[in-house]
């Protein structure tokens, strides 16, 4: 009984892959053969050969199974008791990547690999049983999560796809060379048989040979080139979802060792061509036309991802505290513009107020002047005493006298921080052609900025726009946060 639904299950499933093959098959080897037919009619009249690259590609796309991958490994569903831990792996890659948690097979084959393949009844993941007796616990869940990324990427299908149109171009093109070779032929044969003739038969089949060396060559290569680009792909979510990314770079170098002990060569090309391992071609060359990355390069790409991600969350935390302090900076401000009143004088100064003015604070303060030298601006201190800030005025007393701006006469100030070693506030006043202003030390300069805005605006009832402006920095960094 357990026969027969076995052999009705994988009949369902070859009906179902090739319905689903058909859809996607048909459509793409219809846009290919149509725009050969458009070139090859247009250009050359040679539209007899447009069934030639639809038959390559649909032989190479409806032949790809799951099954038949499975099948040339001699692969078995993954044991729940034996296999208990590889289930857990691949269930927990599964779900950190949101997609239904695929057939788990296991391989009898002296093979360290693993390899991942789909179709429409969904992914199947095939771990050899070398693999899973030599690698440690977490390097192990690090190549499932590999296995896994590719199932949720897709990649099979994608390799399924670029091997059939990398089959067809080849084909085409040497169909076309067999062509220009038996035209040329024929040419000779009803012709008169001179050396040229001869030269040109022999001409044309050399071009017809590279060219279709060169054709074959170059859809290779690219299609190669898909493939390494899926392969770091997969790499980069196994490091995401894996709690120790470079866990998977152990894993790579030790099964690439292990390439040389066990017969990875004698895999399917098929198969090969999914494997999570690959033996490389040596030298540059392996970065051309090998359908893995180098060892080197994946491990390297792997520790800057992990370089990165730690810059990131470094990043993260200083940005975090940073806002922590901007908030409460902002917070502070904000409260004190809303109970700030003018108070007494703070340092002893000698200090009269004028009729109906009141004091809001006073600060030890320098004051400073603009010096252009060589046309450079610099500032430079001219004296050194107290600052009273009061609802009409600022005023500097040191050794030297006192200097006054009145606020209705300041059309103007600035914050400019690292003067002189502090932060300075620079107050223009109209009637002056060059700005002039005051020196805080830094325990002094923020409370004194915002006491010189403070009063600046209640000089012109503009309190509220103050308060309006603090709200909405502090609801920006706020929002930022989120």
């Amino acid at each position: 009984m357990s026969v027969e639904l076995n052999l009705r299950a994988v009949h369902a499933a070859h009906v179902e892959v090739i319905r689903t093959r058909w859809g996607a098959g048909s459509i793409i080897s219809i846009l290919l053969c149509f725009l050969m037919f458009v070139f090859l009619s247009t250009y050359s009249g040679l539209w007899f050969v447009l069934p030639v690259p639809f038959l390559v590609f649909a032989w190479r796309w409806f032949t790809a199974r799951k099954e038949s991958s499975l099948a040339s490994v001699d692969a078995v569903p993954a044991d729940p008791v034996a296999h208990a831990e590889l289930l857990d792996h691949v269930r927990a890659a599964s779900r950190k990547l949101g997609i239904a948690m695929p057939a788990v097979y296991v391989s009898r084959q002296p093979v360290l690999n693993a390899f991942a393949t789909t179709d429409r009844q969904g992914g199947a993941v095939c771990l050899f049983q070398v693999t899973i007796d030599t690698l440690p616990d977490d390097e192990l869940a690090a190549v499932v999560a590999h296995e896994v990324g590719h199932l949720k990427n897709r990649d099979s299908t994608y390799m399924v796809f670029f091997d059939a149109v990398r089959w067809s171009l080849t084909a085409l093109i040497a169909v076309v060379g067999v062509i220009i070779v038996f035209s040329v032929a024929v040419l000779a044969m009803f012709g008169r048989s001179t050396r040229d003739t001869r030269a040109a038969i022999g001409i044309s089949a050399w071009f017809a040979a590279v060219l279709t060396a060169l054709g074959a060559g170059a859809a290779y290569v690219l299609v190669t080139a898909g493939q390494r680009s899926r392969e770091f792909m997969a790499d980069r979510l196994a490091a995401q979802i894996h709690p120790d990314p470079l866990a998977l770079g152990r894993a790579l170098r030790r099964m690439e060792s292990g390439t040389r002990r066990w017969h990875v060569g004698e895999l399917p090309a098929s198969v090969a061509a999914l494997c999570i391992v690959q033996p490389f071609v040596p030298g540059f060359l392996s970065s051309i036309v090998s359908s893995h990355p180098s060892l080197e390069h994946r491990i390297r790409r792997l520790e800057r991802l992990v370089g990165a991600e730690r810059a990131a969350a470094s990043n993260a935390a200083a940005i975090a505290r940073e806002w922590v302090q901007v908030r409460a900076s902002l917070a502070a401000q904000v409260a004190y513009v809303l109970s700030a009143r003018p108070t007494e004088i703070a340092e002893p100064v000698a200090f009269t107020p004028m009729r109906t003015e009141q004091i809001w604070a006073t600060f030890p303060a320098k004051v400073v002047k603009p010096r252009t030298r060589q046309g450079r601006l610099s500032f430079v201190v001219a004296d050194e005493g107290v600052a009273v800030l009061t609802t009409k005025r600022v005023v500097f007393s040191g050794p030297d006298g006192r200097t006054e701006w009145r606020w209705d006469k300041v059309y103007d100030h600035s914050w400019q921080s690292g003067v002189h070693g502090g932060d300075t506030v620079l107050i223009q006043v109209i009637n002056r052609q060059k700005p002039s202003g005051l020196q805080f030390e830094m325990q002094y300069a923020e409370r004194a900025r915002l006491a010189l805005e403070l009063a600046l605006v209640d000089s012109r009832g503009r309190r509220e726009d103050l308060v309006a402006a603090l709200d909405a920095r502090l609801r920006e960094h706020e929002q930022t946060r989120r």
